[in-house]
């Protein structure tokens, strides 16, 4: 049986690594973000032949990993980022190793399911002096096969709704309160709009009282 102090000095470096880890999906977030928003096309990368010193804000590593999340994702490659800073959450929070398995299932999930969703727009995006499919490859797959069987409509709302699975599935938020947030956002957005239009029919309506009160001598 194992004493207080015996499973004490267990856990502490247990912790240790786990804070640890949580640090390095941290880093790992923030590279990400920095080497897409710092990618250009004529960095050394995995489909160029350049020789050139990368002008890429993490380096040359930073342009090949950008390089091939851009032709993977798209802009979906952004998710990426997103699913680094939500691992390192999950450390923090101390999620268990079992959990985990089902936590990187969900992350992929979400991420495919968002390159599915932009691939299905058939777009595409300049960066860095490149353009990409909105979705990368993945998404012109993805998107592709969705479209074969459910035609472009019915492929957008499996997507969409997939999508919104993953995020429930990993922010552990249930899909009723996910709409309810929803709801409660639109209501919120609808109320500012239609007091702004209020406002400006009183402004415009005030304005127009006060100039016929002027011209109406000179008119009778």
């Amino acid at each position: 049986m194992a004493t207080p102090t015996q499973s004490k000095k267990t856990s502490i470096p247990s912790t240790l690594l786990q804070d640890l880890s949580g640090l390095v999906f941290f880093f790992l977030g923030i590279f990400t973000l920095l080497a897409l928003f710092s990618y250009s096309s004529q960095d050394p990368s995995f489909f160029t032949s350049s020789r050139a010193n990368a002008k890429n804000l993490t380096g040359v590593i930073g342009s090949h990993w950008a390089s091939l999340l851009w032709q993977a994702l798209g802009a979906a490659a952004f998710m990426q980022a997103m699913i680094f800073f939500l691992a390192g959450l999950a450390f923090f929070r101390r999620v268990s190793k079992s959990a985990w398995l089902l936590a990187t299932c969900n992350y992929l999930f979400l991420l495919l399911t968002t390159a599915a969703c932009f691939g299905i727009l058939h777009k595409t995006v300049s960066f860095g002096g490149s353009r990409f499919p909105m979705g990368g490859l993945a998404g012109d797959l993805l998107g592709g096969f969705f479209e074969t069987y459910l035609n472009t409509t019915g492929a957008l709302l499996l997507t969409f709704s997939l999508f919104l699975f993953a995020i429930s599935l990993s922010s552990r938020i249930s899909l009723r309160d996910l709409a309810l947030y929803g709801w409660w956002a639109l209501s919120k957005a609808a109320l500012r709009v239609i007091g702004f239009v209020l406002f400006l029919g009183l402004q415009l309506w005030s304005y127009l009282s006060h100039a016929y009160l002027e011209i109406k001598p000179e008119l009778f």
